[in-house]
């Protein structure tokens, strides 16, 4: 599974801005941008799109996987 978070994270260190500049650029709360980089807390939908954008990335539903027909459920 891709983890979004460590992508976004990733992203945002390789920019170059600094927290404070990806907050006001993305029109995000710098404590969320703090919050989310230190690892104490995710970033909502809303803000990870923002971020995203700013950024030049594109947030995408994942492909669904085929359910399996045997769940092994009773």
């Amino acid at each position: 599974m891709v983890d979004l978070g460590k992508q976004l994270r990733e992203a945002i260190q390789r920019s170059g801005l600094n927290r404070k500049q990806v907050a006001d650029r993305a029109g995000v709360a710098y404590c969320a941008i703090h919050g989310f980089m230190s690892g104490e807390r995710g970033l909502t939908l809303d803000s990870a799109s923002k971020v995203a954008e700013l950024l030049g990335l594109e947030l995408r539903p994942a492909k669904r996987r085929k359910a399996r027909a045997n769940h092994g459920w009773s």
